[in-house]
């Protein structure tokens, strides 16, 4: 029973990050997922999280890899963008151990027309960085 009273202690300890992925493409190669709860804006500079859950595994540092989540930087305003942090997965959907990172300032280039990218960039930059207006304090207590 103390063994058990331990485990959920510890268990609630550790805090818990609830992530919503939602598809938005891929190919035959990958398939795409937009995190839904964490983005950042800057003016027009937007910042958001994608990972990239591949078909097929692939080499990464001479080890296997299945998934990957990857930081993109997009500057609203001219449509370009670039990566700055990619950390890669043993298993599918973001999980399992942490097989290579990568960290480096993002360079912005153009986005490839009609592409992914673009697509995903123009949705963080019309949709989810929007901040909600705020309705005007008029006085009135409600009891």
């Amino acid at each position: 029973m103390k063994l058990l009273i331990l485990s959920l202690t510890f268990l609630f300890m550790h805090p818990v990050y609830a992530v919503t992925w939602s598809k938005v493409g891929g190919s035959g190669a990958q398939t795409m997922y937009l995190d839904q709860d964490n983005f950042t804006r800057d003016g027009d500079i937007v910042g958001y999280w994608l990972l990239h859950d591949f078909s097929k595994p692939l080499l990464q540092n001479s080890r296997v890899t299945k998934s990957a989540k990857i930081h993109y930087s997009g500057n609203c305003s001219n449509n370009t963008g670039g990566t700055g942090v990619e950390v890669y997965y043993s298993e599918s959907m973001g999980k399992g151990e942490v097989v290579s990172t990568n960290q480096r300032k993002a360079e912005f280039y153009p986005q490839i027309p009609k592409s992914v990218g673009e697509n995903v960039l123009s949705l963080v930059c019309t949709v989810y960085t929007k901040k909600p207006v705020q309705p005007p304090q008029t006085g009135i207590v409600n009891i």
